[in-house]
């Protein structure tokens, strides 16, 4: 499994070569309708689907450390650096500039497609509908679906 993480690591840093700058549009596009199909709907609140989340959220703050907190805190702003753990070493943009270029144009096309997806969905945060879900770091104020963060690490 390993290899094949490193073989697909050395594929994107050997297409980052291959990147090009393109001006970047300051006008949000609509959420596609075959986007907002492909994903459904999100687990309505009160439902048996969002008090499952909800648990989930709720057994995550149950079980987590100081470690866990201190890397989600690091990941708030996803680079190359977050992808060192897949990796097995470390990653950093001045020893990959190339990746991190690649990692972060990626990162941009992402979240323009997500954010008018938030958009179109408007789901809430959990600790927006459950006050017994307290983040251990800052508050995010976007809706939560899709996960921005779920979408750049596929």
């Amino acid at each position: 499994m390993r290899r094949k993480l490193i073989g697909c690591l050395l594929l994107l840093a050997g297409l980052a070569g291959f990147a090009q700058t393109a001006p970047v549009s300051t006008q949000q596009p609509a959420a596609s309708p075959e986007w907002v199909a492909f994903l459904g709907p999100f687990p309505a609140v009160g439902s048996d689907e969002g008090k499952a989340d909800i648990a989930i959220f709720l057994w995550h703050q149950r079980t987590r450390t100081p470690a866990d907190i201190a890397r989600a805190a690091s990941e708030v702003k996803l680079g190359l650096e977050a992808y060192a753990a897949a990796s097995g070493r470390p990653l950093s943009a001045a020893q990959f500039p190339k990746t991190a270029a690649l990692i972060d144009k990626a990162g941009k096309d992402t979240k323009a497609v997500t954010d008018s997806l938030k958009k179109h969905f408007l789901r809430p945060r959990p600790y927006l509908t459950d006050a017994r879900v307290q983040p251990a770091i800052d508050r995010e104020t976007s809706p939560s679906y899709p996960s921005g963060h779920a979408t750049l690490g596929l």
